[in-house]
């Protein structure tokens, strides 16, 4: 399929827009003009007490924020802060105090009163990574002139201890400011994190259909690892202890750029056993190393571990660049843009506490990853919608050729249709023309010589005439429908025969008995079974001196037979006339068997025909068995 090229599509705008707005969402607040208090610089003594230390204390001059990777490198463990501000007048409303942020945990007191804390300062301590503080105070705690506040500060040594800039003033103020703080630097970056953790799922199950894509598992783990490793910037009470809660926090970003330069190279189809398991390797020596060097070397040993794996992505991000580069397609460029982004934005958010000014700053890389996340979502949709629009196309195809091929096969099944109809016509017009040929041809040209060459009576000529008629009579007939019922055909072949029989002075009596329907009756088999029966008929009216003949039916699981019996004088066993040739030729195209016994008191004529037409078929009219005995010659 051809990739899209660098225009601006309807999606890539979208995407651009989607950028921009989470881009304004994260400019500064700005802040109406208020009449709150701003404190910048404090004074500051590490001590152990849980009670604000007395003015005689080791006071020493600390401006704000205060980060203590700079200030006190290595250091750890219970600071005080001193803050001093003036009041013109008691304050005669609620109060507040609003910290931007602080790390680890800080309880604070106004004259000596204590106004609220993050939490317990028992190990492990409350930890606040990332949360601005907001703490009222009841107007009475105030005085006109100067007030004194206290901040007891408790930080992990060399974990980004701090204390940021500090406001007091009316609360209905500076609520406002922390709902607005606390919703862009708590809250939304937790919705982010739920989208990108949403993200990660989404791609597993991607992963799962189309396994030979293996950069989707890839990114799955990358999109879940990330958002549980930043759950400790707003997880305050941490289940386990702090150096193993320190080991997972540290280990998680190093995991999260390892299994990043796995996706670049699956994305960008390299495949690298070794280096691979290198990394893998890799990822399971660096937390087995924090863990033996104690809590005095985590953080350096983390940060060396670090140091090695953050260039090697960078490494990997220009891989993708330079692949995006080669199929200029905007949307994966947009994909790399933002790996690229999320890269800067860690780099940034590692190095916010190398600048004091820097420490009330925002952690940029949730909200990069949720535009990430976004966008290899939009690119996935993307290509889903292709996919399905490129199926449906193919859909229309498939149902348009199918109905033409239906038009093609109905075309030509009618053609075939029309030459099986014209086939069975001619058949039948064959048969018939050899019919007439063969047996009323030869009746007429009998009876013919008969009338030119003998002096036979008028009744005797009139007699084979009338035999020709009923012969023309039953080939009639045999073209009837018959609805695969035998007794139908023996029904007209009673009415041809029955008058003609009387004028004779031969009575019928017929014992016919409800039969099983034939399947094997066409037109061809009926005038064979007719012709057949005429015969016999004909063979007892002319030879046996008969008074009655009784037709009777009946029939077997394998065959039906009709048994026609005289009470004359019987046949002769002499030679064998054409009338017996033509009845023994037309039960082996029936594939029935015909037997004729003959004696004194009578003659019988049985005809078995099978119940199925397969016997007829496998049977392929095969010889039929006669049984002639008896003293008159045959016709």
């Amino acid at each position: 399929m051809r990739r899209a090229g660098w225009g601006l599509s309807a999606r890539s705008l979208a995407s651009v827009l989607i950028l921009i707005a989470w881009v304004v969402l994260l400019q500064p607040l700005v802040c109406a003009a208020r009449s709150t208090i701003e404190l910048n610089s404090a004074e500051f003594t590490l001590d152990a007490s849980t009670s604000p230390p007395s003015a005689a204390a080791a006071w020493q001059p600390q401006p704000l924020p205060d980060n203590w990777n700079l200030s006190r490198p290595g250091q750890g463990g219970n600071g005080w802060y001193r803050l001093r501000f003036d009041l013109p007048e008691q304050p005669g409303s609620l109060y507040a105090v609003y910290v931007r942020k602080l790390s680890m945990n800080a309880a604070f007191y106004v004259n000596g009163n204590l106004i609220g804390s993050g939490g317990r300062f028992d190990e492990p301590v409350a930890r606040h990574w990332n949360r601005p503080q907001f703490f009222t105070l009841s107007a009475q705690l105030l005085n006109a002139g100067e007030n004194v506040m206290h901040v007891r500060l408790w930080a992990y040594p060399d974990s980004r201890g701090g204390l940021g800039e500090t406001e007091i003033g009316p609360e209905d103020e500076l609520r406002s400011e922390y709902e607005r703080r606390h919703f862009a630097q708590i809250v939304l970056p937790q919705l982010c994190n739920i989208v990108i953790a949403a993200s990660g799922l989404i791609a597993f199950a991607l992963w799962t259909w189309r396994r030979d894509e293996s950069y989707y598992v890839c990114f799955s783990v990358f999109t879940l690892l990330w958002a549980l490793r930043s759950t400790h910037m707003y997880v305050r009470e941490i289940p386990v202890s702090a150096f193993h809660w320190d080991i997972w926090v540290q280990s998680s970003f190093g995991w999260c750029a390892l299994v990043f330069i796995l996706f670049a190279m699956r994305y960008s189809e390299l495949r690298w056993p070794r280096f691979e398991k290198a990394l893998l390797a890799y990822a399971v020596i660096g937390p087995v190393v924090m863990w033996s060097g104690g809590p005095a070397r985590l953080h350096a040993i983390a940060s060396a571990w670090s140091f090695v794996i953050v260039p090697i992505a960078m490494v990997f991000e220009g891989v993708l660049i330079r692949g995006t580069l080669r199929k200029r397609t905007l949307d994966e460029a947009l994909v790399v843009a933002l790996f690229g982004l999320v890269i800067a934005a860690s780099v940034h958010d590692g190095l916010v506490h190398r600048d004091r000014l820097a420490f009330d700053s925002y952690y940029t890389v949730s909200y990069v990853m949720v535009l990430l996340a976004l966008a290899v979502g939009w690119q996935q949709a993307n290509r889903l919608g292709q996919a399905l629009n490129t199926a449906e196309k193919l859909n229309l195809d498939l149902e348009q050729r199918v109905a033409e091929k239906h038009a093609e096969l109905s075309a030509n099944f009618q053609r075939i249709q029309d030459m099986q109809r014209d086939s069975a016509i001619a058949a039948e017009r064959q048969r018939i023309m050899s019919e007439m040929h063969d047996g009323i041809g030869s009746q007429l040209i009998a009876t013919l010589d008969l009338m030119e060459h003998t002096d036979a009576p008028r009744t005797q000529i009139a007699d084979e005439l009338r035999e020709v008629l009923d012969s023309v009579r039953l080939t009639v007939d045999s073209l009837e429908p018959s609805g695969d019922d035998l007794l139908s055909v023996l029904g007209n072949l009673r009415y041809r025969l029955e008058g003609r029989l009387k004028r004779q002075g031969i009575a019928l009596n017929w014992r016919v008995q409800d039969l099983p329907r034939l399947a094997s009756l066409t037109p061809g088999n009926v005038l064979h079974i007719l012709r057949i029966l005429q015969e016999a008929f004909a063979n007892i009216a002319k030879h046996a001196r008969a008074k009655t003949i009784t037709v009777q039916t009946g029939h077997t699981d394998e065959h039906v037979f009709i048994r026609v019996a005289d009470d004359g004088c019987g046949y002769c066993t002499g030679r064998e006339g054409r009338g017996l040739v033509s009845m023994r030729r037309r039960a082996r195209a029936l594939g029935a068997k015909l037997a004729i016994v003959s004696s004194p008191a009578g003659t019988t004529v049985d005809l078995l025909v099978p119940r199925s037409s397969e016997d007829i078929v496998a049977t392929g009219g095969g010889p039929s068995p006669v049984l002639v005995t008896g003293a008159h010659p045959l016709k």
